[in-house]
């Protein structure tokens, strides 16, 4: 359940930037002004695999999930503050 949490976290993340840098919000994150959204993103989606497959217990798994939780809130509030 924790996994599929997460998924939908890294979809929620990529949806929300888009359309938070599509309303003019500028992106703060060094790696995605370097890379590039789609690049950074799946950099992102690799590492994500990579602790899920090898995590011998929750806890990683949780922390990234909490970290994701607080990235989706972060763009939500930056979307609901540029109308």
């Amino acid at each position: 359940m924790l996994v599929a949490l997460l998924c939908v976290l890294q979809v929620a993340d990529f949806v929300t930037t888009r359309l938070a840098l599509h309303r003019g919000a500028v992106e703060s994150n060094p790696l995605v002004q370097f890379m590039g959204l789609w690049e950074a993103k799946l950099l992102a989606l690799v590492i994500v695999v990579v602790v899920v497959a090898t995590a011998k217990r929750a806890l990683p798994i949780v922390l990234l999930t909490g970290l994701y939780i607080g990235v989706v809130i972060s763009n939500l509030r930056l979307l609901f503050l540029s109308n």
